[in-house]
C-alpha cells in the first residue's frame, strides 16, 4: 500500500514539474512574430489614351497648285515660221503683198538680210501693223523666218495737223516745241486689236519725246521716247 501510494506521488510530482517546466520554457522562449514580406503597392498608372488622329481631308492632302505664270504672248496676228525652202516671192504672193507695200532692206543683220514690207493706204499713211518681215540668210540664200502682221485698216483723220499740234503742245508742252507732226496707224497694245489713225507729234527735247494723238477726236493715246 505504502509502495502504491509512493508510485502516485513520484508521478504527480513528475506532472507537476514538467507542467511547471512547460511553463517557464514558454516565458523564457523569446517571442517572435511571424515575419510578413509587404510589398509597397505599385503606384497606380493611368489606362493609355490613344489620341484618335483625325483622317486628312482630301483637301488638306491636296498641295495648293502653283499659280500658274504669265505667258507673254505676241499678236494673234504675228506668226512665227521657219522658212525654209520658200522664197521671198513666193511669200509675197501667199500673203497678197503687193505695190501697196512699201519695201525697206537691210542687208546687213546678223549675217541675214532682211525684207520688211509695210501698208501704205490711199492718203499715203504707213500701217506697220499690216506688214510682211522677211529674213533671208545671206550665205545660203535661203529664207530663214518670217513674220506676218495682219491688221488691215483704213481711217480717215478727222481733226487737222494743226490741232494735233495744239492738243499735244497744251498737255506736254514741257517736253519743249513741236518738231514733227505726221499721220500713222497705232496700235496701244500689241496684244489687243484696236487699231487707230493717230498723228505722231515729236518733240525736239533730249529725248525726242512722241505723243499720240488720236486723229478722229484729239484725245491721247500714249507717248513714247526715241532717245
Amino acid at each position: 500500500m505504502k509502495r502504491i501510494f509512493a508510485l502516485l506521488l513520484v508521478a504527480a510530482l513528475g506532472t507537476t514539474i514538467t507542467a511547471c517546466a512547460k511553463a517557464a520554457m514558454a516565458e523564457t522562449a523569446p517571442q517572435t512574430q511571424p515575419q510578413t514580406h509587404q510589398t509597397e503597392p505599385e503606384p497606380e498608372t493611368e489606362p493609355e489614351t490613344k489620341v484618335e488622329t483625325e483622317p486628312e481631308s482630301e483637301t488638306e492632302r491636296q498641295t495648293e497648285p502653283e499659280p500658274e505664270t504669265e505667258r507673254q504672248t505676241e499678236p494673234e496676228s504675228e506668226q512665227h515660221v521657219t522658212g525654209h525652202g520658200t522664197t521671198v516671192e513666193g511669200l509675197k504672193a501667199q500673203y497678197g503683198i503687193d505695190d501697196t507695200y512699201r519695201e525697206t532692206v537691210d542687208k546687213d543683220f546678223n549675217g541675214c538680210t532682211v525684207y520688211y514690207y509695210e501698208k501704205v493706204d490711199k492718203n499715203g499713211v504707213l500701217n506697220i501693223y499690216d506688214a510682211l518681215n522677211v529674213t533671208v540668210d545671206n550665205e545660203s540664200g535661203e529664207v530663214f523666218t518670217f513674220k506676218r502682221f495682219d491688221h488691215p485698216a483704213f481711217l480717215e483723220p478727222v481733226i487737222t495737223e494743226d490741232e494735233a499740234r495744239a492738243a499735244a503742245k497744251q498737255q506736254y508742252g514741257k517736253y519743249g516745241n513741236v518738231k514733227d507732226c505726221q499721220l500713222a496707224y497705232y496700235m496701244p497694245d500689241l496684244g489687243g486689236k484696236d487699231i487707230y489713225l493717230a498723228y505722231t507729234v515729236t518733240f525736239d527735247d533730249e529725248y525726242a519725246h512722241l505723243i499720240y494723238i488720236n486723229a478722229q477726236d484729239g484725245s491721247v493715246l500714249g507717248g513714247d521716247a526715241v532717245k
